[in-house]
């Protein structure tokens, strides 16, 4: 059906996961038994890993309870309702703890290589920005219901669940800010190594490569 997207969820949620992991089991590897020199930024981004695992686990779950299905194949089955609610919620924790230890990670990394002190406020300026609005984001989903499970159970219609214009003021603002930051990480490595004593060419390849982080 068009309207089911509870595939989709569950493709595309596979793909990035494998993805994912394929890319930071490489980046292990080359730091662990190449390089030999496994960092602060490293740690976060296997932490940020764990957390992207939790949240491709809730999207497929959520997928194969029905997330994405239309209201109406949910009729006569309460249970798959209240299932693909929870995985839900429980997904955009992971969601937004995912998203802020990435950021943190890159931006640890690219401390690495700066010495420009403007270069440095900027990435400690992200870093602060990026931990401040995923906190937001993680402790207003934590609260969306009182208690929690009535998230789930009565999908946040009960007058112990904060107004929906509330949350969506938090993940309007969490997505603004979030992508200031994804851009400043992927632009700033251009500005970084402009001044370096490569040809053209090779700054814009190296810019790429770093500024690779943004996604």
């Amino acid at each position: 059906m068009a309207n089911d997207k509870s595939e989709a969820i569950i493709i595309v949620t596979s793909i990035f996961l494998a993805l994912s992991l394929l890319a930071v089991s490489l980046r292990c590897y080359v730091r662990l038994h190449l390089i030999r020199a496994f960092g602060a930024d490293d740690y976060m981004m296997v932490l940020a890993m764990a957390f992207n695992l939790a949240f491709a686990i809730c999207g497929i779950a959520g997928g194969s309870t029905g997330l994405g299905k239309k209201m109406n194949y949910f009729a006569d089955k309460p249970t798959d309702l209240r299932d693909s609610l929870r995985f839900w919620w429980l997904g955009q924790v992971f969601y937004a703890l995912t998203g802020t230890a990435g950021r943190t990670s890159i931006a640890i990394s690219l401390l690495r290589i700066t010495i420009v002190r403007a270069h440095l406020i900027i990435i400690y300026a992200t870093i602060a920005l990026s931990i401040a609005v995923g906190l937001l984001f993680f402790f207003a989903t934590l609260v969306e219901c009182r208690p929690i499970h009535y998230v789930w159970d009565y999908g946040m219609k009960s007058p112990h669940c904060v107004s929906k214009d509330f949350l969506l003021d938090i993940v309007y603002t969490h997505s603004v800010i979030a992508a200031l930051c994804d851009l400043t990480l992927g632009i700033l490595p251009l500005f970084m190594i402009w001044k370096l004593q490569i040809n053209r060419r090779a700054k814009f390849s190296l810019g790429a490569i770093l500024g690779l982080g943004c996604l």
